[in-house]
């Protein structure tokens, strides 16, 4: 929600508060998608288009592909517009 509002601050402070290391490695396939996509999503919202490219091609190629990863992918293609825009089908 945070996001949405362009509130950056708070909703980087939130999401990083949801995922750490640990889901990746011992998260089971729960823990790795939920890892990749609020880490892909903070990397939005900082404006690292590397970064969110490097975990869509990592998801791509070891998890299965989601509603999250959609999210990410469509947050990547809508690399010029806002959160709240690029999230908005």
């Amino acid at each position: 929600m945070f996001a949405k509002v362009q509130n950056d601050r708070l909703a980087v402070h939130y999401f990083r508060k949801t995922y750490n290391f640990l889901y990746k490695w011992f998260g089971g396939e729960d823990g790795k998608t939920w890892y990749y996509y609020a880490k892909g999503t903070v990397a939005f919202i900082e404006r690292d288009q590397e970064k969110l490219s490097k975990i869509i091609k990592a998801w791509d190629k070891n998890l299965p592909k989601d509603r999250n990863y959609s999210s990410l992918v469509r947050l990547y293609k809508n690399w010029d517009s806002k959160y709240l825009e690029a999230t908005e089908p």
